[in-house]
């Protein structure tokens, strides 16, 4: 069969060589070598396909030969121990289960089930949220005084307060730190 196929090799490139000069001569000439070309490719597969049949029929042949006594053998034992071929084959088949067949997504535990996930987006819509319902709010105008002018007040309260009553010990101790407090806030106490 290989001899065939070299044969007809050689004499397909003898052809092609020869056509190939004749080609030369007219542009009907070509294509009729281009035919020739395509029908001797075509010969050329139709054999190798062949061969390559053949020869993996002969290695199938060659493959079960070799495996036949081993199955007999298989099957003798699990004529003889079917208790035991029976638990091999189900220990076999679990373990080819678990390796094979994909796995269930993780069950979610308690914590993870109540417990929101909060991205970033979420705090900035929550913060852009907050913000517009604030600005929505209609507050009543309030004189707008400085800080140091209601400290101010508070001090020039309790410095002119009554000093007589339950509460003049302390309501003195009071009276002057409210000045001192009072002289460093307009500056006077400045060394």
């Amino acid at each position: 069969m290989a001899n065939t196929a070299k044969h007809s090799e050689s004499e397909a490139k003898n052809n092609a060589s020869g056509k190939a000069t004749r080609a030369g001569s007219g542009g009907a000439e070509s294509a009729e070598t281009i035919a020739d070309l395509r029908a001797t490719l075509a010969s050329l597969a139709n054999e190798v396909s062949t061969i390559v049949e053949q020869r993996s029929r002969a290695a199938a042949s060659a493959a079960a030969e070799a495996v036949k006594p081993h199955v007999d053998t298989v099957q003798q034992s699990i004529r003889r121990q079917p208790v035991i071929s029976m638990a091999l084959a189900a220990g076999l088949g679990a373990l080819l289960a678990v390796a094979l067949v994909p796995r269930a997504p993780r069950q979610k535990t308690l914590r993870e089930r109540w417990v929101p996930n909060v991205t970033r987006a979420d705090l900035n819509n929550l913060a852009d949220q907050l913000s517009s319902a604030v600005s929505r709010l209609h507050v009543p105008s309030m004189p707008s005084m400085p800080d140091t002018s209601s400290f101010e007040r508070v001090l020039s309260k309790l410095a002119h307060a009554d000093p007589t009553g339950p509460m003049s010990n302390a309501f003195d101790k009071i009276a002057e730190w409210a000045l001192g407090a009072r002289k460093k806030v307009n500056g006077s106490g400045r060394k």
